[in-house]
C-alpha cells in the first residue's frame, strides 16, 4: 500500500477509536498505518496503547523498535528487538537493526558482535564491514578497524568515506605516510572535502611541516568555513606555532564557543600542550594566560 492509501485507511479507522478505545486490533492497525506514513511518534503512541490492551495478542515489536530507532531512542529500540530476537535468530533485518541500535546507544562492543553475526550471514557487505571498522574506531582499536576498512577497500577503492577512515586509522597509529596516501586518494575522488584537507593539515603539523599545515588549513576554510571544535583548535595550534598569534587566538575563541562542554576545551588544550612545546617555548604561566584570554574575548 502507498502512503496515500494508508492515509485513507487512517481516516476510516480513527473515528472508531472513541467507540472502541481498548480494541487491540484497531489501535495496532492505526499504529501500523502511522508507521507506514513515517509518522513514527504517532505510531509509537498507538502501539503503546495497543500493548496495554494486548492480553494474549502479539504486538509487532519489530515495527515498534524501528520506530523508536528513527527518533533516536536507541535503548528502547533494543528492548523491543530483544523481545523478538529468540523467534528470529537468523533474521538479517533484525540483526542489522540491533547492530545499528547498539551503535546508536554507543554500546560499540555489542554493535560489533551483531555486525559480525550479520557478516557471517551475508559476507562481504561493504556497509557491514565499514560499520564494524567504525565501531572499532570508537573503541580506539585502530588496528582492528583497519582490517575491516581495508577489506572494504578491496571491493571499492573509490569510497571517500572509507578512504578517510583508513587515513584516520593510520594517522592514529602514527603511520603518517600511509595516512597521507589514503587522504590523497580521498581528495582525488572529492577535492572539496574540507574534513580530509584538515586531516592532511594535522599530519603535516605533527610531522613538523608547519608551512604545509598552514596551507592545508587555509585551503580547508576556503572550501568550508564550518569545522568541528577540535579542528578549530588544531588550526589555532598551527597558527600559534607559526608565530601568527592573533589568528591563533581567533580560532581558539571559535573552538571554545563551539564546544558544548567547555571543560572539554580545556582538557583538549592541556592534552595538546606537550605537542606545542615541540615547536615553541611556551611556559605554563603563559599557556594558562592564553586559555584565560580566550574565554574572555
Amino acid at each position: 500500500m502507498s502512503t496515500v492509501q494508508f492515509k485513507q485507511e487512517l481516516s476510516q479507522l480513527l473515528p472508531y477509536e472513541e467507540l472502541l478505545p481498548s480494541h487491540f486490533e484497531l489501535l495496532h492497525t492505526i499504529g501500523v498505518c502511522y508507521y507506514h506514513r513515517y509518522d513514527y511518534r504517532k505510531a509509537i503512541t498507538y502501539f503503546k496503547k495497543a500493548e496495554k490492551t494486548a492480553h494474549d495478542k502479539k504486538l509487532d515489536f519489530k515495527k515498534l523498535g524501528y520506530a523508536y530507532q528513527q527518533i533516536k531512542q536507541h535503548k528502547k529500540a533494543i528492548d523491543c528487538f530483544r523481545k523478538v530476537e529468540p523467534e528470529y535468530p537468523e533474521d538479517s533485518w533484525l540483526i542489522r537493526r540491533m547492530a545499528m541500535a547498539y551503535q546508536g546507544a554507543r554500546q560499540y562492543k555489542k554493535s560489533i558482535a551483531y555486525f559480525i553475526k550479520l557478516d557471517q550471514l551475508k559476507p562481504n557487505d561493504t556497509y557491514v564491514l565499514d560499520s564494524i571498522g567504525w565501531n572499532y574506531q570508537q573503541l580506539n582499536d585502530y588496528t582492528s578497524a583497519l582490517k575491516y576498512h581495508l577489506n572494504v577497500y578491496k571491493v571499492d577503492n573509490k569510497d571517500p568515506w572509507n578512504l578517510d577512515n583508513i587515513g584516520y586509522c593510520y594517522m592514529s597509529i602514527k603511520s603518517y605516510k600511509k595516512a597521507m596516501t589514503f587522504y590523497a586518494q580521498s581528495l582525488a575522488v572529492d577535492s572539496s572535502n574540507a574534513w580530509t584537507i584538515r586531516q592532511i593539515g594535522w599530519v603535516h603539523f605533527v610531522c613538523g611541516n608547519l608551512k604545509n599545515a598552514l596551507n592545508a588549513y587555509r585551503k580547508s576554510y576556503k572550501v568550508d568555513r564550518k569545522a568541528s571544535p577540535q579542528s578549530l583548535m588544531n588550526t589555532g595550534h598551527v597558527y600559534y606555532c607559526s608565530g601568527q598569534k592573533k589568528q591563533a587566538r581567533e580560532y581558539y575563541r571559535r573552538s571554545f564557543e563551539a564546544f558544548e562542554n567547555k571543560e572539554r576545551f580545556f582538557a583538549d588544550m592541556d592534552n595538546d600542550y606537550p605537542m606545542l612545546l615541540q615547536y615553541i617555548q611556551l611556559p605554563t604561566k603563559e599557556f594558562d594566560a592564553l586559555k584565560e584570554k580566550i574565554t574572555t574575548m
